[in-house]
């Protein structure tokens, strides 16, 4: 006697309910709305739950940019477990949940960003010179606030 493996059964299963599925659509169909009609408290209450909501955005995100969960929570890894620009933590109180930051041309994706990271880049048009005009802006500024403060200018 030969002995069939849990993973051949679970496939032959997979394949018997997609051929029962493909042949009885209409049960199917039926079934699916009296079930809807009979729950519909029920399911609408399991719907609006927080986390539901949640994990649906997750997935809606991940299934966006082409990524599995693994792929991001090894990216969080990688960048620390925070944001790739300022090291904010997911849910810390000021960013809900890291961002997918990609690029707008090739589609790639570049890191996870917290929410104001990921819209100062945006509202910078992804342009490294922005961002450096940016920086030497607040640099100046920064220098002059400091000599007015303590009196020690350069």
């Amino acid at each position: 006697m030969t002995k069939i493996s849990a993973e051949s059964r679970r496939q032959r299963k997979v394949e018997r309910t997609k051929i029962w599925r493909s042949t009885n659509r209409a049960k199917l169909r039926a079934y699916n709305k009296q079930y809807k009609k009979d729950h519909a408290t029920e399911i609408k209450a399991h719907v609006n739950l927080p986390q539901t909501k949640k994990a649906r955005l997750r997935r809606a995100v991940l299934r966006a940019y082409r990524m599995t969960q693994a792929e991001y929570d090894a990216m969080l890894v990688e960048q620390g477990n925070g944001c790739a620009v300022c090291g904010r933590v997911e849910g810390d109180g000021y960013s809900q949940r890291l961002q997918v930051d990609h690029d707008h041309i090739t589609g790639e994706v570049r890191g996870l960003l917290c929410g104001p990271c990921n819209k100062a880049l945006g509202l910078m048009r992804d342009s490294q010179e922005n961002v450096q005009r940016a920086a030497d802006y607040l640099k100046k500024f920064n220098s002059i606030k400091k000599c007015r403060l303590v009196g020690v200018c350069p």
